[in-house]
Formats: structure tokens, C-alpha cells, sequence
């Protein structure tokens, strides 16, 4: 048996000789033994029950998404309902307020904390979310 050395830098890869692999091809026809002939290739088959399963998962990430899309749809309604409510009242700013806990103790119908501030940010025309004792902001109703 003989090897082969290379080496570059200080990689060194000894490759041993291989032998020779054959290959048997099915198709030579009638001269070829049927004893020097590969078997058929067998395909595996899908069962029936693996293929009714992955129908129903795919239907039910479709049925997810499509539901998640109408929920989308009914948060942007009412985020944008409550953006064009005209149901307002005016507070005073007190020490220690923030934002959050404004539009957490007035929050707009059907959206969340998170875009109650958002709410306050646009009707009010805040550019930032500091708030000075005194200020007077509209709230939802």
C-alpha cells in the first residue's frame, strides 16, 4: 500500500491509497449474470397517514395566519378609531408622572398602554416623552 504525504506550511495530510471501488450497473442486458446485477432501487413510500398529517398542519398555520392578519386589521381599526375620537378630557401634569402611567390611568377603548402613548404623543405634539409638572394634556374620555 502506498500513502501520500503533502504538506503545506504546518499542515501535513497523509492520504492513504484506496482501492479501486466498482460499481455494478444495472442495464447491460441479457449477457450480464443476474447474480452481477444490483438489486432495483426501492423508493420509499409516504404513508398515507403521514401525508394526511402534514395537510391538516399546513391548513392549520394558514387558518393561524389568516386569523392573525384579522386581528392585525382589528387593532389598526381601533387604534386608528381612537386616534380620531373626539371623546377627550384635559389633566395636569403632577410630579413623578410619566407617559406610561398617564395612559395607563386613561386609556384609549380596544388598544394597548403602548399605543395610548402614542395617542397622547400625536394629540398632544410631543416630541419627546418629558413631561413638566403644570402641563396640561388631553387624554382619552
Amino acid at each position: 500500500m502506498t500513502t501520500t504525504a503533502l504538506t503545506d506550511g504546518n499542515l501535513a495530510l497523509v492520504l492513504p491509497a484506496t482501492r479501486p471501488v466498482f460499481e455494478v450497473i444495472d442495464g447491460f442486458g441479457p449477457s450480464v449474470p443476474a447474480s452481477h446485477t444490483s438489486a432495483p432501487a426501492v423508493r420509499p413510500r409516504c404513508p398515507r397517514r403521514v401525508l394526511v398529517l402534514a395537510i391538516i398542519v399546513l391548513i392549520g398555520a394558514l387558518a393561524a395566519g389568516v386569523s392573525a392578519l384579522n386581528g392585525l386589521s382589528r387593532q389598526q381599526a381601533a387604534f386608528e378609531s381612537a386616534m380620531a375620537s373626539d371623546a377627550r378630557i384635559v389633566v395636569d401634569v403632577e410630579s413623578g408622572d410619566t407617559l406610561w402611567s398617564i395612559a395607563s390611568a386613561h386609556p384609549a377603548d380596544g388598544v394597548s398602554v403602548d399605543e395610548t402613548v402614542s395617542i397622547l404623543r400625536s394629540w398632544n405634539g410631543l416630541t419627546e416623552s418629558l413631561l413638566q409638572p403644570g402641563m396640561s394634556l388631553e387624554v382619552p374620555a
